[in-house]
């Protein structure tokens, strides 16, 4: 069993000249990521994208340059990071 989601981008994404072809997802521990996003940001859709970069342990920037595919699957990732062990990949 994983404790991480692979996220396999359907486009690579390159910030600060490193490629990112897929995205490690951890598991989510409530009481500490909420916090720390909630108090960042009181626009929810900012708070679900750091959320997303603080779970993936990627800047922020790399979230803010995924294609809609490719946040959407991070989406579904973020849902099973939050609810379950996270095995499998979340469907492209």
């Amino acid at each position: 069993m994983s404790d991480k989601i692979t996220i396999k981008l359907s486009e690579p994404v390159t910030v600060d000249q490193v490629k990112y072809s897929e995205l490690k997802m951890r598991r989510r521990m409530v009481a500490r990521d909420q916090v720390l996003v909630g108090h960042l940001h009181a626009n929810p859709a900012a708070q679900e994208a750091h959320m997303i970069a603080n779970l993936c342990e990627v800047d922020p920037e790399v979230i803010m340059n995924l294609g809609m595919p490719d946040y959407q699957r991070a989406q579904e990732a973020l849902i099973k990071a939050s609810t379950a062990s996270g095995e499998q990949d979340p469907k492209p």
